[in-house]
């Protein structure tokens, strides 16, 4: 809750397939802040390619996951992120979809990145 200092860890399995943070499936309880930010860079990815990158977020069960694994520490990348413009954004979407939640960029972190710091947002729809 916003008004607590700790962190209350999360446990088992909970959201859409696609949207679910590897995390998920490995740890017996995690910290949902890291799976909050996973989750919105899935959306991110879908909202720009128009497709989900993956089915599951498992190495084991879905082939997809397991290339997006190896060909993001690849020179070349891995395509779907690689075809967005700016190395500012990819850098940050690779951040945010780092498998290992230890780590995964922040929310603080995004805000404050190169990328994050060019979004522009409008308190009045009318301003945009």
């Amino acid at each position: 809750m916003a008004w607590e200092d700790d962190i209350q860890l999360s446990e088992g399995i909970c959201g859409s397939s696609p949207y679910i943070a590897p995390e998920e499936f490995s740890q017996s309880s995690f910290d949902p802040r890291g799976v909050d930010i996973w989750s919105c860079g899935v959306i991110y990815m879908a909202m720009r390619t128009g497709r989900q990158l993956w089915k599951l977020a498992d190495a084991k069960k879905d082939e997809f996951f397991q290339e997006y694994l190896v060909k993001r520490k690849d020179a070349t990348g891995y395509e779907p992120i690689e075809s967005l413009k700016r190395a500012r954004c990819r850098n940050v979407i690779y951040s945010i979809l780092d498998p290992k939640p230890e780590r995964r960029i922040n929310g603080k972190q995004i805000l404050n990145s190169e990328w994050g710091r060019e979004i522009k947002a409008y308190l009045n729809p009318l301003q945009a």
